[in-house]
């Protein structure tokens, strides 16, 4: 363990690689941090992020725990190799993905090729769609996701979030998307994975656990 001090002002701590600073540090000037910052502000803690190589599927798995009630999901560019294609949001347990017909939806959005509404829903169906008609290539599917209580036994399985997809050159699709599982049924993982192909390389998916929910 080390720690910097400023006369009798301790401004650091480092302990096991780790640099702690106090909860009132200001920085001025031109401040550049480098490396993988494990936390957004106080808000957030970073559980896992995974990018997608030659992947058919992205799974991460034990990132539900009893540490958090709810979580935060992120996923950029995600492309499927054929176009047109959907791509399903499946709830896992011990690494095993939950495909019974439980899954409820709901998402609505605006075509930006003539302004026209764009809504889909399921109810008691083995997956959950993350977007609708997802072309592969130019930007693909991005969006941001809250998911409440998953890893809880005692409550109901919910997330609500904002996405886009781009169908090819045509069109863009942008909107809220909300999920859940009908019944109280405990979770620890999130998988994402296409219909029928595989994912272009470069996708991310990442995981946050909320502090304090």
């Amino acid at each position: 363990m080390a720690t910097l001090k400023m006369g009798s002002t301790t401004v650091l701590t480092e302990s096991s690689g780790t640099v702690t600073l106090p909860s009132t540090t200001t920085f001025t000037g031109n401040v550049t941090l480098s490396g993988t910052a494990n936390s957004l502000g106080n808000g957030y803690t970073h559980i896992e992020t995974l990018t997608a190589s030659g992947s058919s599927l992205m799974h991460i798995e034990d990132c539900f725990t009893s540490t958090y009630t709810n979580y935060l999901l992120q996923v950029t560019n995600y492309k499927p190799n054929a176009d047109g294609e959907a791509n399903k949001i499946l709830l896992s347990t011990g690494g095993t993905v939950n495909t019974g017909a439980y899954y409820w939806y709901t998402w609505a959005g605006i075509k930006t090729s003539d302004g026209s509404d764009y809504r889909v829903a399921g109810r008691d169906i083995a997956y959950v769609y993350m977007n609708p008609n997802t072309g592969n290539n130019e930007t693909g599917a991005s969006g941001t996701w809250f998911i409440h209580a998953p890893n809880n036994s005692a409550l109901y399985t919910m997330a609500n979030g904002v996405g886009s997809t781009h169908h090819s050159s045509e069109y863009q699709i942008g909107g809220a998307h909300s999920f859940g599982w009908r019944g109280i049924t405990s979770f620890d993982g999130i998988q994402l994975a296409p219909a029928t192909s595989s994912i272009i390389d470069g996708a991310k998916m990442t995981v946050y656990g909320i502090n304090g929910s």
